[in-house]
């Protein structure tokens, strides 16, 4: 569930980015349009950030690990020496 909710906002981010683009490119800048349309991407990250983070400390969604490589030691021991 959480998946489709960061796929949705992320989405409606874009629309908003570009709709800005595109308003700026008709337009050009300094009109209300493109203020409105920043200003609702700026909102959806900062949102997207925090349920971000709430969804993680709630146990919604959970980071994946990193593989390290093994030590020398490690391979050593595993050889059989």
């Amino acid at each position: 569930m959480a998946k489709i909710v960061v796929y949705v906002v992320v989405l409606a981010i874009l629309w908003c980015l570009f709709s800005a683009l595109y308003i700026i490119g008709k337009h050009g800048f300094g009109r209300k349009e493109t203020v409105r349309m920043l200003t609702w991407r700026i909102a959806l990250s900062l949102g997207l950030f925090f349920f971000i983070v709430m969804a993680g400390w709630l146990g919604w969604i959970h980071p994946h690990l990193i593989a390290v490589a093994p030590t020398a030691g490690e391979v050593y021991n595993q050889v059989g020496f």
